[in-house]
């Protein structure tokens, strides 16, 4: 029988093959193949140690860096799987998360371990602590074992018996939003992740001399392609800190210096890249693949992407967490010149995907349903404490698409974003989708709200460069594409719409700053 190949193993063969070449670049140091490998070893010996068992979980929560890296590919080498927590992120939702995962082992910072320890503490669970660095005199107590990572890469390297592991066990956890409030936990095999890992490195032609620019943070699901890729085919990846990752004219000066050749980030990046970053201004001759997930596109910012970069290859890619990567479209120079959105193209990844109506029967070509993707790269399921764990078979995404006459899978948005407007169905992706195309604005949502009779609005955020630009001037743009009941009541100016740790639009956060401006002025 084959032996698994797990996606740590890809540093082994790397470091056995290329052990000098450079895998990983950050603002204050270069790694080698070699020094990963090494480092990993460590770790996972560290881990072993500590009594880690096969399964088991391992929070990190630490600022992007190589201790980062290391940590996730270590877990995984000493049979765990990994749980990243965003460091930018509030302590209660890490200590929930680490609750929820039942956490016995936790890789942080001191200055992390300090801000759960003044506020709501670490789980019981949590029983050994690695630090990146040592702990002052002075800091609060925490439960549990503390050895600094100056121990830890004490340890010998070599020799080490790694547990035995299949390519279906858990290899990380991701947490995503539940639509109930509470973080749900989406859990991914070693297998879900090679399935798309390895598609995307055929499909982009990677090579060793590419250098993969990693804007996303650890704890999204886009950083996937940005680690593994590059440890996959042999190449480089470019540590974009936070700190850089979001401000806008840091992250083009940074291209303009550094010159990677692939990119992925959400468009909501790259639309500010162009607005306030003048992206379009920088000289990228090393670009060959600009890859964009997670929202949607507006038109008008594709054909300024694709008048900037013309030797590049775009790519729209689609995939709920739950499924990685699942279908992708690659841009088309007539593109430029749609009015609709991109399609999200065809299944990839070895995937399968069906449109299904309510009933769940195939609809037709052109009928509108729901996205459903079975295949190689779909989750092993929610995380449970349950010892029984239900692998969804064929996974709903709630998103609802139809087939195009090309075969080309066309987005209409999420099933649970639309909304009734007097007696009207309306899908909020196409109302922004028309405000997206106003050439004087440069972010935009809708937000459906109550009135004082329970009754539906919208409301348009919006934010524009143009101080002149009236709400007439929004709403009679509307009028020319929209019918009367979808054009938003009221127009809400903004100087920038918030975004969640990930970039994406908080919604969450736009809908409570509404209702707190709302409820100060009725108290005036």
């Amino acid at each position: 029988m084959k032996p698994a190949v797990l996606l740590h193993h890809w540093v082994r063969q790397q470091a056995e093959h290329a052990p000098e070449a450079i895998v990983l670049e950050t603002d204050s140091q270069d790694f080698t193949y070699g020094e990963l490998e090494q480092a990993t070893t460590c770790l996972a010996r560290a881990l072993l140690a500590l009594g880690l068992k096969p399964g088991d979980r391992v929070g990190i929560a630490i600022p992007k860096s190589f201790e980062t890296v290391v940590s996730m590919l270590g877990v995984m080498k000493a049979g765990g799987a990994y749980v990243p927590l965003d460091p930018l992120g509030p302590p209660s939702r890490a200590h929930l998360i680490m609750q929820s995962c039942a956490l016995r082992y936790l890789i942080t910072s001191p200055a992390l371990l300090q801000g759960f320890a003044e506020g709501p503490g670490l789980p019981a669970a949590v029983e050994h602590i690695i630090l990146t660095a040592a702990r002052s005199d002075q800091a609060t107590p925490v439960p549990g074992d503390i050895i600094t990572w100056a121990d830890m890469q004490s340890l010998r390297s070599e020799g080490l018996q790694e547990p035995k592991r299949h390519e279906d066990d858990l290899a990380y956890i991701l947490y995503t939003s539940g639509s109930t409030g509470v973080p749900k936990g989406v859990m991914i095999a070693h297998q879900n992740a090679r399935a798309f890992i390895e598609w995307a490195c055929e499909e982009l032609h990677l090579v060793p001399s590419d250098r993969l620019s990693n804007h996303a943070p650890f704890h999204f699901d886009l950083s996937v392609f940005d680690l593994y890729a590059t440890l996959r085919s042999g190449a480089r990846m470019l540590l974009i800190s936070e700190a850089t990752a979001r401000n806008p004219r840091a992250l083009v000066q940074y291209i303009a210096t550094q010159g990677p050749t692939v990119w992925y980030s959400v468009p909501s990046a790259l639309v500010l890249m162009l607005e306030r970053g003048d992206l379009a201004q920088v000289t990228w001759d090393a670009l060959r693949v600009l890859l964009f997930a997670g929202e949607v596109l507006p038109v008008k910012y594709l054909r300024r992407l694709l008048r900037a970069f013309p030797r590049a290859r775009l790519y729209n890619l689609y995939g709920p967490t739950e499924t990685n990567v699942c279908t992708f479209y690659r841009v088309k120079p007539e593109d430029a010149w749609r009015t609709a959105p991109l399609p999200i193209g065809r299944p990839c990844s070895g995937d399968q995907v069906y449109v299904l109506d309510e009933q769940g029967r195939a609809v037709q070509t052109g009928e509108v349903g729901e996205l459903y993707v079975e295949g190689p790269t779909v989750m092993l399921g929610y995380w449970s404490n349950s010892a029984v764990l239900e692998r969804p078979q064929r996974y709903g995404t709630g998103d609802m698409v139809h087939w195009s006459t090309t075969g080309e899978l066309m987005y209409h948005g999420r099933k649970d974003t639309m909304v009734k407007v007097r007696g009207f169905r309306i899908e909020l992706g196409e109302v922004e989708t028309v405000l997206a195309a106003h050439p004087g604005l440069t972010e935009t949502a809708v937000l459906p709200l109550p009135d004082e009779f329970d009754n539906t609005y919208l409301v348009a955020a919006v934010v524009s460069e143009r101080r002149e630009l009236s709400v007439l001037e929004i709403k009679q743009h509307c009028a020319r594409f929209l019918p009367t009941y979808m054009i938003p009541q009221v127009v809400w100016f903004l100087p920038t719409l918030p975004k969640t740790s990930t970039g994406k639009l908080d919604r969450v956060l736009l809908r409570h700053t509404w209702v707190a401006q709302t409820s100060s002025r009725s108290r005036e």
